[in-house]
C-alpha cells in the first residue's frame, strides 16, 4: 500500500537536465522550455482532478528529419531489463601493482584501508573486476518484492563497460614520437581492445576526431593520418631553437639565466641577433606562440573531459604527449582536474619520445650553446659556468614539460608512463583494462553539502612493496542547488551511468515495428508499481511528482535520442486506490534506423527521492 504523509508540497521545478555538446565529438543539448510556457503547463496540471498530468518535454532527437509515415511490415520484440541496486555511495576503483607493474590478484577487503580526509572509513562493499567478467553493482537490500522479469534474449547487447578517449598531442610531439604513437595505437587496437571497450580518437590540433566506436578499422584509419600540426609556427624550428620552458622563465619570471641561455643558444646556432634586447623580443614572440598552443591543448582536454562525463561506463582519457608548459595562469588545468574528479574520469599520460637524456652534450645531433660574442659598448659578454647552465636548463625543461602530464595523471587516479622506450607496452598498460582491479564503496558519515573537496587515500594494510593507484578524492554535494536542481542532477548522473539501481519497482519493455525501408518506430513501455510510492496529503488530494527519463544509446554508447517526462499526481481517494491497483505506466516512441541499441530508463519520485535506473537492449532488424 502506498504511504501518505502530511508534508507540504514543494514547487515543481523547471527542467535542468542537459546533454552536453562538445566540439567534433558531440552530444545533443536539451531543448529548454520558456519559463512562461513551463508555468502555463504547471498551472494547467493543477486543473486536472483525478490522475494528475504528464508533462512531456522531449530531449532533442538525432533521428532523421524526414521520417516515413506509412507503416510497413511489422515485427516486434519484447525485452525486460535486469534490476540491480546501489546509490548514495562513493565508489573507488583501485589497481594494485607489483614492482614489475603487473596487477596483483587475490586481495581481499581486509587488505585495504580507505581514508576520507585522513579519517578511516568503513568499506561497505567490495568487488573484484576482471576484463570480460561482468561484475554487478554492489547490491543492497530493499523492502520491495523483486519483480518477475524475462531474461534478456541471446542477442541482447551488453552496454559497453569502458570508454577510452585517446588524445594525441600533435601540436607538441615530434614526427618520430607520433610514428611510435601510431604503431603503439595499432597494436593496442589489435591485441588489447576488448568487445566491452569503446575507443575515440582526437588530436589537440583538431585535425582528427573519431567518435566512440568498436570499429577497429575506422580507428586504425584515423591513426594513419597522425602528423605534427603546430598552429602558428613552431619556435623549435626558429633560430634559435628555444623550448617553452626557457621562454616562460624569461618572459614571465625575468630569469637572467634564461636570457643568457637564449643568447648562448643563438650564438651556437649562428643566429643573426645577439643583443639582450633582441633576445628578449624573440622570447616574447615565442612565448605567445607557445602559450596559444598550450591553452588550445588544455581547452581541448577540458572539452574532452566534459565529453567523457557523459559516457555511460568507466571513463578513461589517455593523453599521448611529450609534454608542455601550462604557463600562467594555470586555472584551466585546475578546472580539468576538478571536472575529472567530479565525473569519475581517469586521466593518464604517455610520453612517446621514449628514454630521454636531456643533456645536449650526450646527443651529437644537438647544437651546443656557446659564449655569445662581445657587443660594442657592453664589454665582455661571457656567461659564467655556461656548461653547468646548459645542463641545468636542459634538465629543468624536461621536468617542466612533464609537470602537466604528471599532475593530470596523479590527481585523477591515472598513471604517467614516461622515460621508457617500450611505447607499445606503455599504451597497452594505460589504455587497456588491468588484469584485475578492486572496487571499494563507502558511505561518508555526516557528509556536509558544502561542495568541498574530500581527499581520498587508499592503502594496503601490509604494503608488501606494492603500489596502489586510485582516485585522489571526490567533491561533496553542493547546497547551492535547490531541491529541484539537486533532483535533476541526480537524474542526469544516473542517465549517464552504466550501473543499474533499483529503489523503485520498475519494469521496462521494448517493441518496434517498421515504418519504411529505413526507419522503425521503437516503443518503450515503463511500468511502476505505485505501492512503493509515498504520497503526501494536500486537502483531499494525495500528491507525488515523478520524473521519467528514457534515453537511447547506440551499441557504442553514443547518445542517439532521449525524452523526459514529468508526472504530477494529485489523486483523490478513489484515484489513489485505482493507481495502487493498476500501477503507473508511460510510453515513449523513438524513430530509429535499423541497428542495435540499448535503452537507459531512469525513474525518480520526489517524496522520498527514490530512484531506479535500468538498461535494456533492442536489435532493430528487418
Amino acid at each position: 500500500m502506498g504511504r501518505t504523509s502530511g508534508r507540504a508540497s514543494g514547487a515543481l521545478e523547471e527542467p535542468r537536465i542537459k546533454l552536453p555538446k562538445i566540439g567534433a565529438i558531440a552530444l545533443r543539448r536539451t531543448l529548454g522550455l520558456g519559463r512562461s510556457k513551463a508555468l502555463f503547463r504547471i498551472l494547467s496540471a493543477g486543473l486536472l482532478a483525478l490522475a494528475g498530468i504528464v508533462l512531456d518535454w522531449p530531449l532533442p532527437s538525432r533521428s532523421s528529419a524526414t521520417l516515413g509515415q506509412i507503416p510497413g511490415q511489422s515485427e516486434s520484440q519484447e525485452k525486460t531489463s535486469v534490476l540491480r541496486t546501489r546509490r548514495n555511495e562513493v565508489l573507488v576503483r583501485v589497481v594494485v601493482r607489483d614492482s614489475n607493474g603487473k596487477a596483483v590478484d587475490g586481495l581481499k577487503q581486509e587488505d585495504f584501508r580507505l581514508l576520507d580526509n585522513g579519517k578511516p572509513q568503513v568499506i561497505s562493499h567490495f568487488d573484484v573486476e576482471r576484463p570480460g567478467i561482468p561484475t554487478p553493482t554492489p547490491a543492497e537490500s530493499v523492502e520491495h518484492t523483486p519483480i518477475a522479469h524475462k531474461r534478456p534474449g541471446p542477442n541482447a547487447v551488453e552496454p559497453p563497460r569502458r570508454y577510452v578517449l585517446l588524445v594525441f598531442d600533435n601540436a607538441h610531439s615530434s614526427f618520430e614520437g607520433l610514428v611510435r604513437s601510431r604503431e603503439a595505437g595499432k597494436k593496442f587496437l589489435s591485441a588489447t581492445m576488448t568487445p566491452a571497450e569503446r575507443v575515440a580518437i582526437v588530436t589537440t590540433a583538431g585535425d582528427i576526431a573519431v567518435e566512440f566506436t568498436g570499429d577497429r578499422q575506422q580507428l586504425e584509419s584515423a591513426l594513419k593520418r597522425l602528423k605534427p600540426n603546430f598552429h602558428g609556427g613552431d619556435p623549435l624550428k626558429d633560430c634559435p631553437r628555444v623550448s617553452d620552458y626557457v621562454v616562460d622563465r624569461q618572459v614571465n619570471y625575468e630569469d637572467p639565466d634564461a636570457l643568457s641561455f637564449i643568447r648562448a643558444q643563438a650564438a651556437g646556432q649562428g643566429c643573426p641577433f645577439i643583443s639582450p634586447f633582441q633576445a628578449e623580443a624573440f622570447a616574447k614572440a615565442a612565448e605567445g606562440v607557445y602559450r596559444a598552443a598550450s591553452l588550445d591543448s588544455l581547452r581541448l582536454l577540458d572539452r574532452m573531459t566534459r565529453r567523457l562525463a557523459s559516457a555511460p561506463g568507466e571513463r578513461n582519457l589517455i593523453l599521448v604527449s611529450r609534454g608542455f608548459v601550462a604557463f600562467k595562469p594555470a586555472d584551466i588545468l585546475d578546472r580539468i582536474i576538478e571536472r575529472a574528479l567530479r565525473a569519475g574520469v581517469i586521466i593518464s599520460a604517455l610520453d612517446p619520445e621514449g628514454l630521454t637524456n636531456p643533456s645536449p652534450f650526450a646527443d651529437a645531433s644537438q647544437t651546443i650553446p656557446i659564449q655569445p660574442p662581445s657587443i660594442r659598448g657592453e664589454g665582455r659578454a661571457s656567461i659564467p659556468n655556461l656548461p653547468s647552465l646548459i645542463e641545468s636548463i636542459a634538465s629543468s625543461t624536461l621536468t617542466a614539460d612533464w609537470e602537466v602530464l604528471a599532475e593530470l595523471s596523479e590527481s585523477t587516479g591515472g598513471r604517467f608512463f614516461h622515460n621508457n622506450n617500450d611505447i607499445v607496452f606503455g599504451l597497452r598498460e594505460l589504455a587497456g583494462s588491468p588484469e584485475v582491479s578492486y572496487v571499494l564503496a563507502f558511505s561518508p558519515e555526516n557528509l556536509k553539502a558544502d561542495g568541498k573537496f574530500h581527499r581520498l587515500k587508499v592503502e594496503l594494510a601490509a604494503s608488501k612493496g606494492f603500489t596502489v593507484t586510485a582516485r585522489r578524492g571526490y567533491f561533496a554535494p553542493t547546497k547551492t542547488l535547490d531541491a529541484g536542481g539537486q533532483a535533476d542532477q541526480e537524474v542526469q548522473d544516473a542517465v549517464f551511468s552504466r550501473d543499474e539501481v533499483r529503489e523503485l519497482p520498475v519494469e521496462v519493455s521494448t517493441q518496434f515495428h517498421q515504418l519504411d525501408p529505413k526507419t522503425a518506430s521503437l516503443a518503450v513501455r515503463v511500468h511502476l508499481d505505485a505501492n512503493a510510492l509515498t504520497f503526501h496529503k494536500e486537502g483531499d488530494r494525495n500528491d507525488d511528482n515523478l520524473t521519467f527519463v528514457t534515453v537511447v544509446f547506440d551499441r557504442d554508447g553514443n547518445y542517439v535520442d532521449g525524452h523526459r517526462k514529468r508526472m504530477q499526481l494529485r489523486l483523490t481517494a478513489s484515484g489513489l486506490a485505482k493507481t495502487l491497483q493498476g500501477g503507473i505506466g508511460i510510453r515513449d516512441e523513438f524513430h530509429l534506423a535499423p541497428g542495435t541499441y540499448w535503452v537507459r530508463e531512469v525513474v525518480r519520485d520526489s517524496e522520498l527521492g527514490a530512484l531506479s535506473a535500468l538498461n535494456t537492449s533492442v536489435d532493430i532488424s528487418f
